[in-house]
């Protein structure tokens, strides 16, 4: 019996009087969208919701939220976690992972396919809403979200290439991380081991061309700055984004370029896809802004004919301009801009990569619409998915498809209401910062 069948089974939480304080797996007879461990032990649940968005710490931030009965079978899954003992007695952070199913991978040889959709750190525990109090409710976040308590003491000077401060944010992650937590080498690996083994269906080909030369000098202080502060300053330079993606042993620091074009796509379900669309009412409300102007800092120079290794101050600064190629000629091509006079890019190159990353959040923020997809696929941020801007029962000759990119996800298991498992997601105008957007001047100015 699944737990899901829970109202109308509420009996079955009633258990005998000899509760176990060492509970084992739960082990379900019919199949659930979601399979949810506390410590590695897997837990009885009613509802589930994960929350997976481009906002927050990291190019890519989770939250999750789960009820679960206890006791359950004889079973105490409260004692489960070391946040409910006394302070004095705590040894370890308590761990909650979440896998979701997915039909893509399923096979003849696997039936019962899952992969990790959720692992981090409990935030809270306690009781819930339902009326049955032996519902309990169980809150965490991603590991992501400890960056913005770690302090930040880092040094860089003229010319230094991008993977040494990969490598001192990983060291700093580490030392603050539970042992039992495994950070793989994302960045520095291929496309595979980039995602994890049991996470190499996402068709991730990630181009790990992670080596640049940054040029523009900067200093983190541990009294101002923590490790969001290094990695935002990093995305700014490099044109690439940082985030986490969780595995059933921890998680991969990834960082790639441009995760919009090497993300997966998905298509509906009408269009000859796999992925089951049940709503759309995206692209509900468009802002035509198209274009960005970016000016940089003062423009720093090198110094190489005398041995003398530091930067000479410019009286000059670039001036970007940045379009959107597609909603310039849809808004018959009028330009509709927005200036960004805060930047300290160092070099044509840099204000380049910036001016076009700045106009790319401007659009996610301002096409966003909501979509709703069964919940049997693996989506998340960046992906993109091909779709009519209506319902599935407009045929093919009256309307065409248009590309969404994903920005939030919302996986929804809730065994008391009457809507089957699904992901809600948020998702705008699809965007690549390299064919969609395109640089249109750069000039360098008097300051």
């Amino acid at each position: 019996m699944s737990v899901s069948e829970l109202s109308t089974r509420e009996r079955e939480l009633i258990s005998g009087t000899d509760i176990s304080t060492d509970p084992s797996d739960f082990e379900p007879e019919t199949t659930c969208p979601n399979r949810v461990y506390v410590n590695d032990v897997r837990v009885p649940v009613t509802d589930v919701d994960v929350h997976i968005r481009k906002e927050g710490p990291l190019a890519i931030n989770r939250y999750a939220e789960v009820n679960f009965a206890s006791p359950w079978n004889d079973s105490d899954y409260l004692s489960l976690f070391d946040t409910l003992k006394d302070a004095s007695k705590q040894d370890k952070v308590d761990l909650l992972r979440i896998e979701c199913r997915n039909n893509a991978l399923q096979s003849e040889e696997n039936t019962d396919a899952y992969n990790t959709l959720f692992h981090g750190f409990v935030t809270g525990v306690g009781g819930s809403e339902y009326d049955n109090q032996k519902v309990h409710q169980c809150r965490a976040q991603g590991f992501e979200h400890l960056l913005e308590s770690i302090p930040a003491s880092l040094t860089y000077g003229t010319e230094f290439e991008s993977t040494k401060l990969l490598t001192d944010i990983q060291n700093a992650i580490a030392e603050k991380l539970p042992s039992s937590i495994t950070i793989s080498d994302g960045y520095s690996t291929s496309s595979e081991s980039v995602i994890g083994e049991e996470e190499s269906f996402i068709d991730f080909s990630l181009p790990l061309r992670v080596a640049k030369m940054l040029l523009t000098n900067k200093t983190f202080t541990a009294n101002k700055h923590t490790l969001i502060d290094v990695i935002n300053w990093f995305e700014e330079k490099s044109n690439q984004r940082v985030w986490f993606q969780p595995s059933s042993k921890g998680f991969t620091l990834v960082a790639g370029e441009n995760p919009t074009k090497n993300s997966a796509n998905h298509t509906a379900h009408y269009l000859g896809g796999d992925t089951q669309v049940i709503n759309n009412n995206a692209l509900s409300e468009i802002k035509p802004l198209n274009t960005v102007i970016l000016n940089s800092s003062t423009r720093q120079q090198v110094d190489r004919g005398t041995g003398f290794s530091g930067t000479i101050a410019s009286d000059t600064f670039y001036q970007v301009k940045a379009r959107h190629k597609v909603l310039y000629q849809r808004n018959g091509e009028i330009e509709l801009s927005d200036t960004i006079k805060k930047s300290d890019a160092a070099s044509a190159e840099e204000a380049q990569r910036e001016a076009k990353q700045k106009l790319k959040e401007r659009i996610d923020g301002a096409t966003s619409g909501s979509m709703q997809v069964i919940h049997n696929r693996f989506i998340q941020p960046f992906d993109t998915i091909e779709a009519r801007p209506t319902t599935n029962s407009v045929t093919d000759e009256d309307i065409s498809s248009l590309n969404y990119e994903v920005s939030r996800c919302h996986y929804k298991a809730h065994h008391n209401d009457n809507t089957m498992p699904h992901i809600d997601i948020q998702c705008g105008l699809k965007t690549d910062v390299e064919e969609d957007i395109e640089i249109i001047r750069t000039n360098e100015k008097d300051a």
